[in-house]
């Protein structure tokens, strides 16, 4: 798994560390020496430094015994996806914070043509597609009352109605034509 980086790699001491809790497991390769040069260099391209071996590590060591080389690019790629994945959680809820500091958590729309007034909370979501299973929205919308703002609204433009009674109005409208 090649990996782009600027002279990142496990220290020396860190792989005796590594490669010392892999000799540890059961049905290790223990005695084949080039065995463990081959084991080291797949862990330093692995890994981007000592805090990314030893978690790959302590992750390999919840195994009963050794799970071998495929096993361990598994777990190192989970890894990283897991990483990649809570930086862009990261990024998405410091957007969804600049965005809140100025969303009133609403949106007033007018349709002049129709005399309508209709209040949409806010809803923006700041998630990458692969974070659909954790959404970050806009939360300003929590606690508003959008009715006494709808109200409101009704109140400045006397002649207009809800969207909500608009749509009412246009379904009995559409069920008289189907009776006629």
């Amino acid at each position: 798994m090649p990996r782009e980086r600027e002279n990142l790699m496990v220290t020396k001491e860190m792989m005796r560390k590594c490669l010392g809790k892999i000799k540890l497991m059961a049905y290790c390769p223990a005695g084949e020496p080039e065995v463990w040069s081959l084991l080291a260099q797949e862990l330093n391209e692995l890994c981007a430094d000592d805090s990314v071996a030893s978690e790959l590590i302590a992750k390999l060591l919840d195994y009963e015994r050794w799970p071998g080389v495929g096993e361990l690019r598994r777990l190192a790629q989970a890894q990283q996806r897991a990483r990649k994945i809570a930086a862009m959680l990261q990024q998405a809820r410091a957007e969804r914070d600049r965005h809140e500091q100025e969303c009133p958590g609403y949106t007033i729309i007018c349709n002049e043509a129709e005399h309508v007034v209709e209040v949409r909370t806010c809803n923006r979501s700041f998630n990458e597609p692969s974070l659909d299973w954790e959404w970050v929205i806009c939360g300003r919308s929590e606690g508003i009352n959008i009715s006494e703002l709808e109200r409101a609204e009704l109140a400045k433009r006397p002649g207009w109605i809800s969207r909500e009674e608009h749509v009412k109005r246009l379904i009995a409208e559409e069920r008289r034509k189907r009776w006629i």
